[in-house]
């Protein structure tokens, strides 16, 4: 375990969720490998345990990642620290990154540790893992439950931590936890779905576009790269389902898009503010609806008309009334989809 540096200060101790952070389940937000070629002079031993040791001083700011998961709306800030793994790599950082398979990437990623995982079940907020190759490159993966932040935190963290390593802690801005003042928690009994579809068995694939190609169709119909490349596979997994699935031709497929509002809200919620600012969108496609600019327009419309009318209410009692209504709206919705399957 890394604990904090210093101890957190007792007014600090408890840490009160906001309703959005109460909603998400405690598990680990997926990790970001972050690789480094050999180091020039020390050797990757040591360079872990300098990681260790910023690591320690990052906690000091980050003082919740240290603690324990006391309820669905609260952490115990009381310093038992960071759960960190070392592993040996056998073979060399090239040889990976050559052909990188995302099940041998796996390795590399604490929450597919076993006992990482059933500890992360229990209430350790942060696990990070540094793996060690036979040519001294190193991995460095870490995974918060995502109870504590959505992407732009975890960025913040990561950012941080990198900084104190480098010897760069003055020029840090610091993180703050006032998540539950903006939309603070409710007392009530949630179901474990959300209105989510039923756990069903996925696999993982990895598509490489061409960045050329991509720039080419965004001159044509306009898009960012994510509506695009979203809309690229959407069109392909319709054209799949017409052919496997002829005779439901005439359903629906809904398409989910995370939207962050931290910048729609008023007033903003700075980047160095933890906690999670995002919210689901959904986007009810038809299965004649094929043509690339008509999907990249319908996936705008969604985003652009959450921005209108709900981004800014995530925010005291409107905000659990639009939390609510949005997770009933979601709730009929997928229900219709079913039935029309």
């Amino acid at each position: 375990m890394i604990k904090p540096s210093s101890p957190t200060p007792h007014h600090q101790r408890n840490l009160e969720l906001s309703f959005l952070d109460q909603l998400l389940p405690p598990t680990l937000y997926p990790s970001i490998i972050f690789f480094y070629s050999s180091p020039t002079s020390d050797p990757a031993s040591s360079v872990s345990e300098s990681l260790q040791a910023s690591l320690s001083k990052a906690l000091v700011l980050f003082y919740p990642l240290a603690g324990r998961l006391k309820t669905a709306a609260s952490v115990d800030c009381n310093d038992e620290g960071a759960h960190f793994l070392e592993a040996r790599v056998n073979c060399q950082l090239s040889d990976l990154l050559k052909v990188p398979e995302h099940k041998l990437l796996n390795n590399l990623i604490p929450e597919f540790e076993p006992k990482t995982v059933q500890l992360a079940l229990g209430s350790v907020v942060l696990v990070v893992q540094v793996s060690l190759f036979n040519c001294g490159g190193i991995a460095v993966a870490a995974s918060p439950i995502h109870k504590i932040g959505d992407a732009g935190a975890y960025y913040k963290f990561i950012q941080t931590w990198a900084a104190i390593h480098r010897g760069e802690s003055d020029q840090l801005v610091l993180p703050e936890f006032n998540g539950a003042s903006v939309l603070p928690p409710r007392e009530l009994s949630l179901p474990n779905n959300l209105g989510l579809i039923p756990n069903q068995k996925l696999t993982t694939r990895r598509f490489v576009f061409d960045v050329t190609k991509i720039a080419s169709l965004k001159a044509k119909i306009g898009g960012t790269h994510v509506e695009l490349v979203s809309a690229i596979i959407l069109r392909s997994a319709l054209a799949a389902s017409n052919k496997s699935k002829p005779e439901t031709t005439s359903s629906t497929t809904v398409l989910s898009q995370i939207v962050s509002f931290r910048n729609r809200i008023v007033p903003v919620v700075a980047p160095n503010v933890m906690g999670n600012w995002f919210w689901s969108v959904q986007v009810v496609f038809k299965q004649n609806e094929t043509e690339l600019q008509e999907l990249v327009a319908k996936m705008r419309k969604g985003v652009t008309d959450f921005y209108k009318e709900k981004a800014d209410r995530f925010k005291g009692e409107d905000g659990f009334r639009v939390v609510s209504e949005s997770l009933r709206e979601r709730g009929e919705f997928l229900i219709g989809v079913h039935q029309s399957l």
